[in-house]
C-alpha cells in the first residue's frame, strides 16, 4: 500500500540514547516550524557494543513506531545504526525518506594542513564499511587515524560532561592522534559533542573538532523540499521525546535530557517492543506488569485517576491496545483521548512516581472529561 504523506507531519529522530540530541538540536534550529518526535533507546544504549542483527531488530521496531506515530522522514541520529542498519531499514520502509550519520571525514579532509585527520568513533562504527567506504572515497592521500572509542557514550548518557572522568576517559584517545600529527579531529559519534568542551581544551587552540549535526540538519531539509514535504508555516513546530527506559529509570534519563538541552519536554516511557514480543527486561507483552499501582496518596487526591474501574466503581470497559501508547508505571495511555494536545507530559505526570515529575499535575491540566488508563494490555475509559 502506497503510504500519502504531507508536510504537517512530524520528523522521527531516533538514537541509542541522548546523543541524539546533538543532532535534534541542529535540525530544530534549521527547521523551526516542523513537529520533531525523538526517540532514545536508552534500554539497549550503547549500540557500539551490539550486533549488527540486534541494531538493525532495534532500528527496524522504532522505525516502525515512528511510522505508526505518522512520521513523514526519518533521522537516524547515530552513527553506529546509520552504518549498521540504515540500508536495512530502507529496504523495510521503502516509502519513508531515511536520512543517516556518516563522520565528517569528506570536510576534514578539506581542512587539514598537516595531511592528517583522527576520527573518534564507536567500536561498531569504526569496524563498519560505511567508514572504510568514505575514507577509501574520500581521503586521497590524507592519513586518517581511527580510534575506537569506549565509555565516552555512558558518561554522556549520566550526564558527566566535564571533570576528571571526562578528561582521563578522553587522553588515551586523543593522545594517538595527536602523536600522529593530527590537525582535524571528527567527532564520529553524535553523543561525543556533548563533550566538545573537555575535547577541544584537551587537543588545545591550533586543532578542529567537527562533527556531522549541521550537515544533517541541511540534508533533512534538502530531502523535505524535494519531497514537497517541507513545513513552512509560521508556527514553531512541536516536541515530543519519548524513551524505552524502564519506569525506574525514566526520571534519570529526563534529568540528564534536561542538562543535554534545557528547553526539552518531559521525557515519556514507550517501550518499542521487538518483533518477538519482549522487551527491554525480557517480558512477554502478554504478562502483566510487575510495577505495582500509583502511590495511594496521589491517586486518593486525584479522582481522575482509577486502577481497574472507574471513579464511579463501575467496570473498565475493555478495548484493544493502541500502537502508539505510553508506558507509566506499569500502564498504558492512548495520548489521542487525553486532552486537546496530544502526548502532552502531563499523562507521566499523573502516574510516574518520581516527586519531581508529579509536580506536573494531571487533574491541573488535563483538558478533557475523560482519562484512558490501561493495565496488562486492555483499555479503560473513566466518564
Amino acid at each position: 500500500m502506497t503510504r500519502v504523506m504531507n508536510d504537517q507531519q512530524p520528523i522521527g529522530v531516533f538514537d541509542s540514547g541522548l546523543g541524539g540530541l546533538s543532532v535534534l538540536r541542529e535540525i530544530r534550529a534549521l527547521l523551526l516550524p516542523e513537529d520533531l518526535v525523538y526517540y532514545a533507546d536508552n534500554a539497549y544504549c550503547p549500540y557500539g557494543v551490539r550486533g549488527r542483527a540486534e541494531i538493525q531488530e532495534r532500528s527496524e521496531r522504532i522505525s516502525r513506531m515512528l511510522i505508526d506515530d505518522g512520521a513523514k522522514a526519518i533521522v537516524v541520529a547515530c552513527n553506529t545504526a546509520s552504518a549498521m542498519a540504515i540500508e536495512h531499514i530502507r529496504l523495510e520502509f521503502p516509502g519513508i525518506p531515511f536520512v543517516g550519520l556518516k563522520p565528517a571525514v569528506k570536510p576534514a579532509v578539506k581542512l587539514t594542513r598537516s595531511g592528517r585527520i583522527g576520527v573518534l568513533a564507536t567500536p561498531r562504527t569504526v569496524a563498519g564499511e560505511r567508514l572504510r567506504w568514505l575514507i577509501e572515497t574520500h581521503a586521497n592521500g590524507i592519513e586518517v587515524r581511527t580510534v575506537a572509542a569506549t565509555g565516552l557514550v555512558e558518561l554522556v548518557e549520566a550526564g558527566t560532561l566535564s571533570g576528571p572522568e571526562v578528561v582521563g576517559a578522553l587522553r588515551p584517545l586523543l593522545d594517538p592522534m595527536l602523536e600522529a600529527g593530527a590537525d582535524v579531529v571528527v567527532l564520529g559519534c553524535t553523543h561525543y559533542p556533548f563533550l566538545r568542551g573537555e575535547i577541544e581544551t584537551y587537543v588545545g587552540a591550533g586543532i578542529l573538532v567537527i562533527d556531522s549535526g549541521l550537515a544533517i540538519a541541511q540534508r533533512t531539509r534538502t530531502l523535505l523540499r524535494q519531497r514537497e514535504l517541507l513545513n513552512e508555516r509560521a508556527d514553531t513546530g512541536s516536541l515530543k521525546m519519548m524513551t524505552s527506559a524502564g519506569l525506574g529509570d525514566v526520571a534519570v534519563v529526563d534529568r540528564v535530557a534536561r542538562l543535554l538541552m534545557p528547553d526539552a519536554p518531559l521525557m515519556m516511557s514507550v517501550p518499542a517492543e521487538n518483533p518477538a514480543g519482549t522487551r527491554a527486561s525480557g517480558r512477554s507483552r502478554d504478562t502483566p506488569p510487575s510495577q505495582g499501582s500509583p502511590p495511594a496518596p496521589f491517586v486518593q487526591a486525584n479522582p481522575r485517576v482509577a486502577v481497574g474501574t472507574t471513579a464511579s466503581k463501575r467496570p473498565l470497559t475493555l478495548t484493544p491496545l493502541p500502537m502508539n501508547c505510553i508506558s507509566i508505571w506499569g500502564f498504558r495511555a492512548e495520548p489521542a483521548l487525553l486532552s486537546a494536545r496530544p502526548w502532552d507530559p502531563l499523562l507521566l505526570g499523573a502516574l510516574c512516581p518520581t516527586p519531581h515529575v508529579i509536580l506536573r499535575s494531571l487533574c491541573s491540566s488535563v483538558r478533557c472529561p475523560r482519562l484512558i488508563v490501561i493495565q496488562s494490555g486492555a483499555t479503560g475509559r473513566i466518564a
